[in-house]
């Protein structure tokens, strides 16, 4: 095994790792880690880490904005589901949000759910490594304080665009996550009854989980092209149809602040990947200090952690996309602060 691939096993063993991390502060101080010292780190995370900060004012906002959603009634949330609809059908980039928002939580909770299915494997999760590897442990928590905030922010974006009656990010189906488990528990049970194999087994997974992944990042593709269109088509927009739209925006926000949550959340979103990003080359650097932990991981988790890491530059390119349609839709005074996925 090179030192380069060594060293991309161990930040995959990192982030995995990190999925057996508390969540967020209220489930943490709920938890029986409570002692041992997880509480703590989550608040050193939400006090000190601008990102963390930012995601989690957003969140409490969401929580709020979500309780007068269901309060609502019935009527009224169609009502208003149906002004939305018409807003969204008059704009390049409203028409586009609700299947971006809903592909960009198919993927962060497809990565999700896999990371937290595979992070017992990581040598890491044993005890004692917390006091041994503290810098490795705390980054892997960081990866997953961050990746946790991330995935409710997607969640409750994918459920405000879909309509989801309370928008609660934890009750909010995502396709890729319920469909790539089926898939998988299937194919295990079937592959296994009819060959009795756990190697056929687990090789009809992988291809069945790789398909998934595939079909992401080929949504996330054709996603980015269409905002690059969608830039175009409001370069043809004039000035009133714009301020149409504007007008029909600030309205439908009055009565649904989930909506006007959307562009700080689409931001915020954009820059959790790009802090995941930054973590992920801390740990890389963190792991060439203890090569010996991570020397007999499975090949297979260092492929699922590269095919992770494009997902989310993918996901990161299409935010980018998004982001540049949205400033050419703004009001110059308030466009919207984005830098290039990598950059």
């Amino acid at each position: 095994m090179t030192k380069n691939h060594l060293l991309s096993v161990a930040v995959a063993c990192l982030a995995f790792s990190g999925s057996l991390f508390a969540q967020n502060e209220a489930e943490c101080s709920a938890s029986k880690q409570a002692s041992s010292g997880q509480c703590e780190f989550a608040q050193q995370m939400a006090e000190n880490c601008p990102v963390a900060k930012k995601c989690n004012d957003l969140l409490t906002r969401w929580d709020a904005a979500a309780e007068k959603a269901a309060s609502a009634t019935e009527d009224q949330r169609a009502a208003v589901a149906v002004r939305v609809a018409n807003v969204s059908q008059s704009c390049p980039v409203g028409s586009r949000m609700d299947k971006t928002m809903s592909v960009v939580h198919e993927v962060v909770s497809y990565v999700g759910a896999s990371c937290e299915a595979n992070a017992e494997n990581c040598p890491l999760s044993q005890p004692g490594m917390a006091e041994k590897y503290p810098e490795l442990v705390n980054l892997g928590q960081a990866y997953q304080y961050t990746f946790a905030n991330l995935q409710q922010l997607t969640g409750y974006a994918s459920g405000a665009c879909s309509g989801a009656k309370s928008c609660d990010a934890k009750a909010v189906t995502v396709s890729a996550e319920s469909e790539c488990a089926a898939m998988k528990a299937e194919c295990s049970e079937s592959v296994s009854k009819a060959e009795c194999s756990e190697s056929a087994a687990k090789s009809a997974c992988s291809e069945k989980a790789a398909s998934c992944s595939i079909s992401m990042a080929a949504k996330l593709g054709a996603l980015q092209a269409e905002f690059a269109t969608a830039r175009t088509e409001l370069t043809e927009l004039g000035a009133t149809e714009k301020n149409a739209i504007r007008v029909g925006f600030n309205s439908v926000a009055a009565e649904n602040p989930m909506i006007g949550l959307m562009p700080e959340t689409v931001l915020a979103i954009a820059e959790s990947l790009d802090a995941l990003d930054h973590i992920d080359a801390m740990m890389m650097e963190a792991a060439q200090k203890a090569p010996e932990v991570f020397a007999n991981m499975p090949a297979e988790m260092h492929q699922q952690y590269l095919v992770h890491k494009a997902l989310l530059k993918e996901t990161r390119g299409l935010l980018t996309s998004m982001t540049e349609a949205m400033n050419a839709f703004q009001a110059p005074e308030k466009a919207i602060e984005v830098t290039k996925a990598g950059n």
